[in-house]
């Protein structure tokens, strides 16, 4: 019994000295932790603080950014001047990007007091061209860190150091001609608005008839022959066809035009008319130091130029409201190339910078009027119709949009192509109970600007070829803009202007 309970004594023993090991480990741990607690805690501190200053760079990077626009920006305006020197220039861009640099970084939490150092210089002396850098250092004073330092009794705050700049640039381009290229051709002779088809359309309808009938005035003959107005596929699509003049002077709606004129009817062509003038005007007012020059063409089969370049814009405006409307009939059909159109404008331009072109001068920077910016304005509906190969109609007669390869005849020799597209309005409805329905229309043209045939304004992108064609056309995007009416048209013009004239800032880094 009692060697049983000796081994009983001794199998206990281990199971006590078992318990108080583990008593002794868990003593041991809990100092471990708390030896290790406080550099854990700081180590998360600082990569907390250190993700609080990637923030704080960030947001001084951007007032880098903005300090490097506005200094850009003042310097290009202080440009334009008279009687400023450029060391005035540099000084007044400084000022500025100093001024909105420190207005940005005012509210930066924990950031020392930034060192910034704004120059604006010209890389090329004498050119339109000024550029500015903006660099800055400064450091960012550690939140949890501080905290270290009252318990470690270190002598600093740790802190990380910021530094960062930006870099920007403008061109001026003081010196600008524009070439305003207005269709006329005899689309843009239908009525401007769906209120002007319902106009015109009971009047040339009546008209018509009365021609059917060989009554007076309608019975006139067109080029020798019969009036081309008693068709009656003519009188009751007149939305699409009232450009037709059958050249009877004097005669008092005679043709589809002069009834359009006579009562009130508003055409396309009348509403590009007034939208180029008065948008001539309103550079004109712009034009503080003649740096601007304007031409006026129109085009159809080919081009007319209406005024020659002239700084003279009031003449220029003038001009524009003169231009004629091409007169249709079925002797001189087809009636639009702009490929045609294109290379006679650009006639010359290949041989610059020496030689002499026809019409546009040889593009240059701006700096000068001698190496003015060349602009060409299209206004069109972006359709053409012509003989040629380039189309896969049978009867060789294209009728399609402008492609990008004609438009590329300006663009590829420097100069700036903007483009204002008119869109077409739908011209299959009803109107006072005539169904005014334009097979022609339906056949050729609708494919391209309407192809869902649902006559609602504005077709989408995708679904409109002329408007994907004169998009591509465009120099850049902010050089292209669509219209649909007369205040839209004039609108429309003036933005495109304010987007050649003003080329902006644009960062560098």
């Amino acid at each position: 019994m009692s060697d049983q309970g000796n081994m009983k004594r001794r199998t206990r023993r281990p199971a006590a000295r078992a318990g108080g090991l583990l008593r002794d480990r868990r003593g041991v741990i809990a100092i471990m932790l708390a030896l290790l607690a406080l550099p854990l805690i700081c180590i998360i501190g600082l990569g907390i603080d250190y993700g609080l200053s990637v923030r704080a760079e960030a947001l001084l990077n951007s007032a880098a950014d903005a300090a490097a626009v506005a200094a850009t920006d003042t310097a290009g305006n202080a440009a334009n001047q008279t009687g400023i020197t450029q060391s005035q220039i540099f000084a007044e861009g400084q000022a500025a990007g100093v001024q909105m640099f420190n207005a940005q970084v005012s509210n930066v939490p924990n950031v020392s007091t930034p060192v910034v150092t704004v120059t604006v210089t010209q890389p090329v002396a004498g050119s339109a061209t000024f550029a500015t850098t903006v660099t800055y250092t400064a450091s960012y004073t550690t939140w949890f860190g501080s905290m270290f330092r009252v318990f470690s009794n270190a002598p600093n705050t740790p802190t990380f150091f910021l530094g960062g700049g930006s870099s920007a640039q403008i061109t001026l381009t003081a010196y600008e001609d524009f070439h305003i290229l207005m269709d006329t051709s005899g689309s843009m002779q239908i009525a401007a608005t769906p209120a002007d088809m319902a106009k015109l359309g009971p009047l040339a309808y009546a008209a018509s008839v009365a021609a059917g009938n060989n009554t007076s005035p309608y019975n006139k003959p067109l080029n020798g022959s019969s009036s081309y107005m008693p068709q009656a596929a003519q009188g009751t699509n007149c939305a699409f066809g009232c450009h037709w003049d059958n050249s009877n002077t004097g005669c008092k709606n005679c043709d589809f035009y002069e009834i359009a004129e006579n009562n009130g009817v508003t055409l396309r062509q009348d509403v590009e008319q007034t939208a180029v003038s008065d948008a001539i005007t309103t550079m004109e007012g712009q034009d503080s130091i003649n740096q601007y020059k304007v031409a006026v063409y129109y085009f159809n089969n080919g081009l007319t130029q209406q005024a020659a370049l002239t700084s003279s814009l009031s003449a220029a405006a003038t001009a524009a409201t003169q231009v004629p409307p091409t007169w249709s009939d079925p002797n001189n059909e087809p009636d639009t190339s702009f490929g045609t159109t294109a290379t006679a404008l650009a006639a010359g331009l290949t041989n610059c910078p020496s030689g002499t072109p026809t019409y546009i001068p040889c593009p240059g920077d701006g700096a000068t009027a001698a190496t003015a910016k060349q602009f060409v304005f299209l206004i069109t509906d972006g359709m053409e119709d012509y003989y040629g190969a380039a189309c896969n109609n049978p009867s060789g007669r294209c009728e399609q949009p402008i492609t990008q390869s004609e438009c590329q005849i300006l663009t590829n020799s420097g100069v700036q192509l903007l483009v204002l597209y008119v869109q077409y309005v739908p011209l299959d409805t009803s109107y006072n109970g005539v169904n005014y329905t334009n097979s022609w229309y339906q056949q050729h043209i609708q494919q391209y600007v309407d192809p869902s045939g649902n006559g609602v304004l504005p077709t989408p992108p995708s679904y409109d070829q002329v408007e994907t064609n004169l998009q591509a056309c465009a120099s850049q995007p902010s050089y292209y803009i669509k219209a649909n009416d007369s205040s839209g048209i004039e609108a429309a013009l003036k933005t495109l202007l304010l987007a050649a004239e003003n080329q902006g800032v644009r960062l560098t880094h």
